[in-house]
Parts: C-alpha cells; structure tokens; sequence
C-alpha cells in the first residue's frame, strides 16, 4: 500500500454510531495511529475501559500490531470506504470507525 494510504491513517478514529454489531461487542472505541509507528486503542468490553499502546507498520491492505501476548504481530486488514470510514478486519468481523472531525467525536475538553 502506499503512501497516500498511510497518511490517510494517520489521525483519531472514534466507532460509528451506526456499528451497532461493533459498539455491542467492544463498546465505544478510541483507535489513534500516529506518525512514529504507535497505535493507541480505547475500547470499553463490557462496559470497562481497556487502553493499548503498541507500535504498528503496513503491509499491502494489512496494519500489522505489535501483540506482545503472542510474541509477535497481529495481522488486521483495513480499508477506507468511499465516504471515509476505516474498517477494521478484527476477528471474523469488521468494526467501522469516523475520523475525528469528520463526523467523529471531538476531544473532551
């Protein structure tokens, strides 16, 4: 994948509101890719807050996640949709994400 695509990754995603299957199993979701090669999650599973701070790097379509539990890296197929939305591969399912600012929550002040 090139570039461009990196780019558009870069930023704060925050779940759609209409990943109704998504917000059910991970609760609200917080996804910030960052320019260095981190990944920052906040995801709510059953109702209580979970934060991850890992590295990440692209391969073709796939957002490889350093995953310490497995002593390597997890493999997570993305895509952008053509009214910019990221979807996340995760399991057997996708989850939907708005990039803050275009639709996305803005920052708690």
């Amino acid at each position: 994948m090139d570039m461009d695509a990196r780019e558009m990754l870069l930023g704060r995603w925050f779940s759609d509101p209409e990943d109704v299957e998504s917000l059910q199993v991970h609760g609200r979701s917080v996804v910030e890719f960052e320019p260095d090669g981190v990944v920052m999650t906040l995801t709510h599973p059953g109702g209580f807050p979970r934060i991850v701070a890992t590295r990440f790097r692209l391969d073709g379509s796939d957002v490889l996640i350093a995953d310490e539990s497995v002593g390597g890296e997890k493999r997570v197929a993305f895509r952008f949709t053509e009214d910019g939305k990221l979807v996340l591969g995760l399991g057997e399912g996708e989850s939907r994400y708005l990039r803050q600012g275009d639709g996305g929550e803005e920052e708690e002040r």
